[in-house]
């Protein structure tokens, strides 16, 4: 079950951060985001509140494709409130925060668990997200359509599932052992 909630972030993270993209040219990056950060806070709510673990999968599972829409749709907003001569120190700075966090969450996660246990984790995001939801309402808004077409849906759904099957292959095959049909068909 643990593997299985560390892991369903990432596979749909990664599967749906592409596609997050594509969506934010088509519909505009601060509609994305408002959506994106409305799912990352709704899936960290459900998260704190989770009677199961299967729930708590699912839970994260909303998280993190709220996160795979934020992440597109915030550059899109801030390099449309800067000039291109500024863009890429900007995006280089935003990618220093993005590793500071990377750094720091575990260790400020563990802390978090420790003070107060791990359902506060998932409680900490709740005023952030609402107040960045309150916030973001008033973000200029870049143009939408700036390309034409939809995100290619059934190629994010097929990312998911390739990737979440091999990741069913590598935690289940120590359990299930790794020539039972099950694993191979996983990696297959």
């Amino acid at each position: 079950g643990l593997s299985w909630i560390l892991s369903a972030y990432g596979i749909v993270f990664a599967a749906l951060l592409v596609p997050g993209g594509r969506l934010a040219d088509v519909v505009g990056g601060r509609r994305l985001f408002l959506a994106g950060l409305a799912g990352f806070t709704l899936g960290s709510a459900l998260c704190a509140v989770a009677p199961s673990v299967g729930t708590l999968v699912l839970a994260r599972v909303l998280e993190a494709a709220g996160g795979a829409l934020l992440v597109p749709a915030s550059q899109m907003l801030v390099m449309a409130a800067h000039p291109p001569e500024q863009r890429m120190k900007v995006l280089g700075a935003m990618a220093a925060v993005a590793a500071l966090a990377a750094a720091l969450g575990p260790v400020l996660g563990g802390l978090v668990v420790e003070l107060g246990g791990w359902r506060l984790v998932f409680l900490v995001n709740l005023p952030i997200g609402l107040a960045a939801l309150a916030a973001g309402r008033r973000l200029p808004s870049p143009t939408a359509g700036r390309t034409a077409g939809r995100p290619d849906v059934l190629g994010s759904l097929l990312a998911v599932a390739a990737v979440g099957l091999l990741a069913l292959g590598a935690v289940q095959g120590p359990v299930w052992g790794w020539g039972d049909p099950r694993v191979v068909a996983a990696f297959a």
